[in-house]
């Protein structure tokens, strides 16, 4: 079936079929592949964006799969959850090819769902957070041409030269025109509307293209995700009262998006400008604060594995360089032998007249294999530094992730210890509650036992704390230790080389 889209003051008209294609009985729908190509294209940004953010692209695809089917779910059952008049039975919730998708239910589910699988997984869910806003908008600029081709979406009448109307906007708005009159909206079916549509997805692209370059400055993780939320919903709520499909709160005539829209935008703009007083509060009182990626040692394993994967890139750039300025150097070195052996080139009486001339050419020649030489080696001195940078970097990762596991086998020591101790203080207190009988003797015997078992194994659990503990110590005083005679010898070295120097 084709449908006609027409712009009347601008004189031109579309047909559109919402069928793109059909093998045998199973129609493809434009609109699903207008929602797949933005998906696509969020996908493919985010993953390349990974590094300026340090998250680890392998571990992020993960968050992503299930922040997307999760952001579905949600945002079919937010559009079911406030408009269940529309499906007459249970079937009909799973339709999706004629749309009906709640947005923020999919933003809800979606960051939800991811934020769980981060923490698993082990990604910093604020940069998460930020990489994943920037994906939204992509998806929702592009995503919403989906509703142009299903003529849904739009807004109530208007004058402006890009209205716009068609036959499926007309049947609808023909047959839902009482119960639009029964909340306050008043349109007639004949007349073109706003393209609310269009108007939401030249919003998000230009938010997009603002926090892409805001997100190269970020102050702090989580800046680029609170800006996206007071972004979209500052222009989501002027959107949403120009619509005529809006969903309401079950009893009102209070729309849902508005509601969400105006307490997103007023939260993220209090909470991001709360961060930043926090931030220039705390920057005059430590010079090296770095608010967004913090020091070397409050760097995650991740990260640093990341800088040790780029480091070692530049290095072997640096040895490829050095090889090609050895090259350059042998054959600069090498020319004047196959000249001379040559003969070819003969010398004219001018050049044979003056030896000065040939004896600056042969200085010239040997500065440049000189330089190229030196150029060589400076690039695999610089190679080298880098390699061992990396190979510091790889080593912290490890270390980090040692403390990581090591922090929580002692959680785990910890809770069961804790757990043991609960239990035999319940059982202590179940026991005391029996009586002399001989079956509550019998009972009683059995719950000492296995209370004598838990006070055991807490015990066995907390004395293993300690002796973790009492080695950690040990390994702290040893690292002192070695750094203090470090110290002491740098200290010696460096007045022996003043002796040295005056003797």
């Amino acid at each position: 079936m084709t449908n006609t889209i027409e712009f009347p003051k601008l004189g031109f008209q579309i047909d559109l079929n919402p069928i793109a294609f059909s093998i045998g009985d199973f129609h493809v729908y434009w609109y699903g592949i207008i929602i797949a190509l933005g998906m696509l294209l969020a996908v493919l940004y985010v993953m390349k964006s990974c590094k300026r953010f340090d998250v680890n692209p392998d571990r992020l695809i993960d968050v992503i799969l299930v922040g997307v089917v999760a952001g579905i779910v949600g945002a079919r059952l937010y559009y079911v959850l406030f408009n269940m008049k529309e499906f007459t039975d249970v079937w009909s919730i799973f339709d999706l090819k004629s749309g009906g998708l709640g947005i923020y239910g999919g933003l809800i589910f979606g960051l939800g769902a991811g934020a769980l699988m981060a923490m698993w997984r082990k990604v910093d869910i604020p940069s998460a957070f930020d990489l994943a806003s920037l994906g939204f908008l992509i998806g929702q600029g592009i995503g919403r041409w989906g509703n142009f081709i299903n003529q849904e979406a739009f807004g109530v009448n208007t004058d402006l030269p890009w209205g716009m109307t068609g036959n499926r906007i007309s049947a609808w708005l023909y047959a839902n025109s009482s119960t639009l009159a029964d909340e306050g909206i008043f349109v007639d079916y004949t007349q073109p509307v706003h393209p609310t549509f269009l108007y939401e997805s030249l919003w998000c692209l230009l938010g997009f293209l603002l926090l892409h370059f805001l997100s190269k400055h970020r102050k702090y993780k989580g800046e680029i995700f609170l800006l996206y939320s007071a972004w979209y919903g500052f222009g989501r709520f002027f959107i949403e009262g120009l619509r005529t499909d809006s969903l309401y709160i079950p009893g009102t005539y209070i729309r849902v998006s508005q509601v969400v829209a105006a307490v997103a935008f007023v939260g993220a703009l209090i909470a991001h400008f709360v961060i930043l007083h926090r931030i220039k509060q705390k920057e005059p009182l430590e010079p090296d604060y770095v608010p967004v990626f913090g020091n070397l040692d409050e760097l995650s394993a991740e990260s640093l594995r990341l800088r040790a994967t780029e480091l070692n890139a530049q290095a072997k750039e640096l040895r490829e360089q050095a090889e090609r300025y050895r090259l350059l150097a042998q054959e600069d070195g090498d020319f004047p032998e196959e000249e001379e052996s040559d003969g070819s080139t003969p010398q004219t009486a001018e050049e044979a007249s003056e030896p000065e001339n040939a004896e600056a050419a042969q200085t010239g020649e040997d500065n440049d294999e000189d330089d190229y030489r030196k150029s060589a080696e400076e690039a695999e001195r610089r190679a080298i530094e880098l390699e061992g940078q990396a190979k510091d970097y790889m080593q912290k990762a490890e270390e980090l992730e040692a403390q990581e596991e090591k922090q929580a086998d002692r959680t785990a020591l910890k809770a069961k210890a804790h757990s043991l101790r609960v239990r035999a203080k319940a059982l202590e207190e179940e026991i005391a509650a029996l009586s002399d009988t001989e079956e509550d003797l019998e009972k009683k015997k059995a719950l000492e036992a296995e209370r004598a078992e838990c006070e055991e194994t807490a015990a066995e659990c907390e004395q293993l704390l300690r002796e973790q503990e009492a080695q950690d110590e040990q390994n702290d005083d040893r690292i002192q230790e070695v750094s203090g005679d470090a110290d002491t010898n740098a200290e010696g070295g460096n007045t022996g080389s003043q002796n040295e120097e005056k003797p």
